[in-house]
């Protein structure tokens, strides 16, 4: 439960998802830039994006179905997760682990194991929280995926 500009909110995550995809895409291991390879350069940036629908739709109704279409629109996070996998056919390397070389250089091979994509429901209106446009980053950061990034 959070607290922002006097809002009370529960956030529901649901489970992580990997989204792969949506055709076969080259198998092959790409080297990054003598500029990717600077090791302080190494982190990793969190981001949540926010969109607006444009029905009114509240997910603790119980109502609709998570992936179905509700009152005529098709479910944003459907429409969202969808446009990725295709969107992954032509950008395939992001659907891709990193590894390092023998020369501990990084490299990108391309699995198309996918990439990490996770909805959240909060039940309350984004417009309440502004749609999280000068949010404190306590609260901004719940609704951040966060898991650990292993590179082999």
């Amino acid at each position: 439960m959070t607290n922002n500009h006097n809002t009370t909110f529960l956030l529901d995550k649901k489970d992580v998802v990997l989204v792969k995809p949506s055709k076969p895409t080259a198998s092959e291991i790409l080297s990054l830039s003598s500029i990717d390879n600077y090791h302080f350069l190494e982190l990793l940036c969190q981001t949540v994006y926010v969109y607006r629908t444009n029905v009114d739709h509240s997910p603790y109704d119980n109502n609709h179905k998570d992936t179905l279409s509700f009152s005529g629109q098709e479910d944003p996070a459907l429409v969202i997760g969808e446009a990725l996998s295709k969107v992954l056919v032509y950008y395939y390397p992001l659907a891709g682990k990193l590894k390092r070389n023998s020369d501990g250089n990084l490299q990108i091979n391309c699995t198309a194991d996918g990439v990490p994509f996770v909805v959240a429901n909060a039940n309350c209106k984004l417009s309440s929280l502004h749609y999280l446009g000068g949010v404190d980053v306590e609260v901004a950061k719940q609704f951040v995926l966060t898991f650990r990034v292993k590179v082999t």
